[in-house]
């Protein structure tokens, strides 16, 4: 367990506040970190990990969990402000993780970005915030087929310069969120676009977000 410490690095020369790698069982809980690439990471194989109650300040990324396949994450309350050009959460290969109760603000590129091979999240009640301007992609985004069954719901996601929730992944369930300010790109499946057809299986999926339009120009 790694709890209650007050961190401080300079990004120039320090990459890393707290580092799990290939642990199980463990607790980050009620750090302070500022200043690093990144606060919180977790590298390898790490099961049964709570990351809870934590202030993440001033790093390129807030969390990075990425390089084997982690299972059973418990992520929230968490507070991560101010990353300067990476994600609040960048996360890859994790399975049976519950993403809740996180305030994600001031993020220049996604505020939660999932990565290939992860499967069975859920993304619920999170406040993400993003800069507005033009590096910013989104607030959720999940980036690849290969992220399977995910549940994003009552999420409030504000000023993503192209969209809410960038959904590339398969089995998703999106509703009751609540995005404002964001435009979009059409590449892929977005929540903050409008629909083309009302009777479209887009349409019906994501009829239940609240969607407050505010074109940039």
């Amino acid at each position: 367990t790694v709890e209650y410490n007050n961190i401080s690095g300079n990004r120039s020369v320090n990459y890393e506040g707290i580092r799990f790698a290939i642990t199980n069982d463990s607790t980050m809980i009620g750090n302070i970190v500022t200043g690093y690439d990144w606060c919180l990471n977790l590298m390898g194989s790490t099961n049964n990990t709570t990351i809870k109650e934590n202030a993440v300040n001033n790093c390129r990324t807030g969390l990075y969990i990425i390089m084997g396949s982690s299972d059973n994450l418990r992520i929230y309350n968490n507070s991560i402000n101010d990353t300067l050009d990476s994600s609040g959460m960048y996360l890859s290969s994790i399975n049976n993780v519950t993403i809740q109760d996180n305030n994600i603000t001031n993020i220049n590129t996604n505020g939660i970005r999932i990565l290939s091979t992860s499967d069975n999240i859920t993304i619920k009640s999170n406040l993400i915030e993003s800069t507005g301007n033009a590096a910013n992609e989104g607030g959720i985004y999940l980036s690849a087929s290969s992220v399977t069954n995910v549940t994003i719901a009552n999420n409030t996601i504000n000023n993503s310069f192209y969209w809410g929730i960038g959904d590339a992944g398969t089995g998703t369930t999106i509703a009751n969120n609540t995005i404002t300010n964001s435009t979009y790109r059409s590449e892929e499946r977005r929540v903050g676009k409008e629909c083309r057809s009302r009777r479209s299986p887009y349409h019906q999926k994501k009829k239940k977000n609240i969607i407050i339009y505010h074109y940039h120009i």
